[in-house]
């Protein structure tokens, strides 16, 4: 069982691999040898009996459509254990297709097609699935498979339909809702069906289809047919009537276009022209004949303008002067000025614009955000180089976050990317350490090990994500230093983010070198008490093959401890050589009597050696 592995009854359980409101995890049944992946939900979590009351119907639907359509997984069993519901599925190998980027036209009707045919069946028996997209929908074709034929498994069917309002709106994916869902709405047998075109949409143009109707479904450089962009733009029609009510009129029209043969009664939907230059009012000139109407409409565009500008006059100056009185050091006065910057497009995007165009209130907005983060970080620099001193705590990594927030809807620079994840890291960072870190109280490490290892993975994908962002930028290796020598630890992995931070000659602060010190104390402790208990073994074994091979894997643990016990020790002495180090010396201490006794541990492994004697193979009976 490796370090990101934990039992839980009979199941190992592995790597996260999703979530929602439940987390998602690859696991082995040791009952039956088979991988299966495990949907869990903790029973102290919050809202966790409306959770599990919809799992649990959730899983007994997906039971049932299983045994009925190979395209769904199987679910095997679900119940309680060990302060978890846990649910027993079918393990899968295949690709999300939203990993899969954009896909040709043909390729995505065919899964739509198998999408709809599974829908067929779940609609009969009135089951609603309620989050129909990419991420749901599993290609599970063979490797290499080059024909316009896929195998598909439809995911995460009918929690939606047994849930209430509140958790639906909360957990299903907005992109995909239909117009009505989205305005509160029950979800209906249609808005599967719109979600669905909502997917293919997306699979073959490579952007979700507008909610507003503000913008155009389709231009010149659409990667859609006409007819499928006929069906696209039935299926998105304001009005309800006019849209699909089945699956079955769906697939029916799919698979016309998948025969090649034209869509009866089908008019091309029109394209999109280019958008035209701006042209500012003063430049509109009418002359000639049939020019009054023109003129006509610009009147009226500029009546209607003047009218949102009237409305919003009183919010644009609420927000320059809030802008201009926020300040570095106060969160209040930046979350004040962000509010009045949201309230600009309750009247449209003008005020907005004119706001950029006229004021220099944004550009102060995002100074204060960007600089309160600043204050942060420099904060928590400096910090790690005082002995003795507290830490930035999770409550000023959330501020920084929040903050940050405000600086990238104004602009949202690669620098302030890289400074949001981050800062995003550290406040992962110092949950996982909480839940599951070194320091963490034993039961808090078991009843809080699923969370503790969710903020653990987001920790490492933020860390990394800011390196992406910010190439070679040693506060984010040393982000990825302190969270891998402080929650299993991984110190294979801290020391090759220490040498990568060390690279462009920045010295390790010392707090890190403290925590670096301590991972490799604890490594070499925990080896320590597996060489003694190979030791016990070995006393009692015959000479064999068996004693051979189980002497070589514990002198291969002597000289990992030995190393440990090493970089421990110089760790500890680089702190005492820059002054008082928390209780660096009393552990240095420590780490010397360690070192005793694995001496008398080799002694004792070579005298077994000696006496077991494992033979030539030809002297073997």
């Amino acid at each position: 069982m490796t370090q990101h592995e934990w039992k839980l009854g009979k199941y190992t359980v592995g790597k996260r691999i999703g979530g929602g409101m439940t987390s998602v995890h690859l696991a082995t049944n040791n009952s039956t040898n088979q991988q299966v992946v495990l949907k869990m939900i903790a029973e102290d979590d919050e809202d966790a009996d409306e959770k599990i009351h919809a799992e649990e119907r959730g899983a007994e639907i997906q039971k049932g459509l299983a045994e009925k359509d190979s395209r769904i997984p199987k679910v095997f069993e679900w119940g309680h254990l060990e302060g978890y519901f846990y649910i027993e599925m079918e393990y899968v190998n295949g690709k999300a297709l939203d990993k899969s980027g954009k896909i040709g036209s043909g390729l995505a009707v065919t899964i739509a097609i198998d999408v709809c045919e599974v829908l067929e069946l779940a609609h009969s028996q009135d089951i609603i699935h309620g989050d129909i997209k990419p991420g749901n929908i599993l290609d599970v074709s063979s490797e290499g498979d080059k024909t316009q034929r896929t195998t598909i498994k439809v995911l995460d069917f009918g929690v939606s339909r047994f849930t209430t309002s509140a958790t639906r709106n909360l957990f299903r994916s907005v992109p995909y809702c239909s117009p009505e869902v989205r305005q509160g709405a029950d979800a209906t047998r249609a808005d599967d069906l719109w979600s669905l075109c909502a997917a293919i949409y997306e699979l073959v143009e490579g952007r979700v289809p507008p909610s507003d109707g503000g913008k155009p479904l389709f231009t010149e450089q659409s990667r859609s047919p006409a007819d499928l962009q006929f069906i696209l733009q039935r299926m998105f029609a304001p009005d309800i009537r006019s849209r699909y009510l089945t699956a079955s009129q769906l697939k029916s029209d799919l698979l016309t276009f998948q025969s090649g043969k034209p869509l009866a009664q089908r008019e091309a939907p029109p394209l999109a022209p280019a958008p035209p230059a701006p042209v500012m009012p003063s430049a509109f000139k009418v002359k000639g004949p049939g020019k009054p109407v023109i003129a006509v409409l610009v009147l009226l565009v500029l009546a209607a303008i003047a009218l949102a500008l009237a409305g919003s006059a009183n919010t644009m100056l609420d927000f320059a002067r809030t802008a201009n009185s926020a300040q570095p050091d106060s969160q209040d006065s930046i979350m004040e000025a962000a509010r009045a910057y949201k309230n600009l497009d309750s009247y449209g995007g003008l005020p907005r614009l004119l706001t950029w165009m006229t004021s220099n209130a944004p550009d102060k907005l995002q100074e204060a955000s960007m600089a309160f983060a600043a204050r942060i970080m420099t904060k928590y620099a400096r910090e790690l180089d005082l002995p003795e001193t507290g830490n930035v705590s999770e409550r000023e990594w959330k501020a920084a976050i929040d903050v940050l927030a405000v600086a990238e809807d104004i602009d949202n620079s690669q620098d302030l990317q890289a400074m949001l994840a981050y800062a995003k890291g550290h406040y992962h960072r110092i949950n996982a350490e909480s839940r599951i870190g070194i320091s963490a109280n034993a039961d808090r490490k078991k009843t809080e090990r699923v969370p503790g290892l969710d903020h653990y993975t987001q920790a490492e994908t933020s860390f990394s994500e800011a390196l992406n962002l910010k190439k070679e930028w040693p506060d984010a290796e040393f982000g990825l230093v302190r969270l891998y020598a402080t929650v299993f630890p991984e110190m294979d992995k801290a020391e090759a983010a220490m040498t990568r931070a060390e690279r462009g000659n920045s010295s390790a602060p010392l707090r890190l070198q403290y925590e670096m010190a301590l991972g490799h104390h604890l490594r070499a402790s925990e080896l320590s008490r597996t060489v003694t208990d190979s030791l016990r073994a070995l006393a009692k074994e015959q000479p064999g093959p068996a004693a051979e091979l189980n002497i070589s894997s514990t002198r291969t643990d002597l000289d990992a401890l030995q190393t440990h016990m090493q970089r421990a020790l110089s760790y500890y002495d680089a702190c005492l050589a820059r002054g008082a180090c928390w209780d660096a010396r009393f552990r240095r201490t420590r780490v010397g009597t360690l070192m005793v006794s694995s001496e008398a541990q080799r002694q004792l492994l070579g005298e077994i050696e000696v006496r077991l004697r494992v033979p030539a193979p030809q002297d073997y009976p």
